[in-house]
């Protein structure tokens, strides 16, 4: 048996977890591999409180940093974020357009 098909049986057992992964998966470009990811990174979106906390986490949100209000640097993005979900969501956006 396949770790997807692991996965797939056991996201079926719990009706919970199913239905987070169904709701995630609608939203049009994320399927069903980004949405276990979303699931797993986020422990089943209990980790964070706020949404701007999942945003950051995931890469979405980009700072800009400035010196003694005259020097302005490239917006980037925070270094604790997650580079992996980051990609995926990224394909996932790519995809929809």
């Amino acid at each position: 048996m396949s770790v997807e098909a692991l996965i797939a049986k056991t996201i079926q057992q719990d009706e919970q977890l199913n239905t987070k992964v169904k709701r995630v998966a609608s939203i049009k470009g994320i399927g069903q591999v980004t949405s276990v990811a979303l699931m797993v990174y986020t422990k089943g979106f209990i980790a964070f409180e706020k949404g701007k906390q999942l945003a950051c986490y995931c890469g979405a949100v980009p700072f800009t940093k400035s010196f003694c209000n005259s020097v302005q640097y490239k917006s980037t993005v925070s270094p604790l974020a997650n580079i992996r979900l980051k990609k995926l969501l990224h394909l996932c956006v790519m995809s929809a357009i």
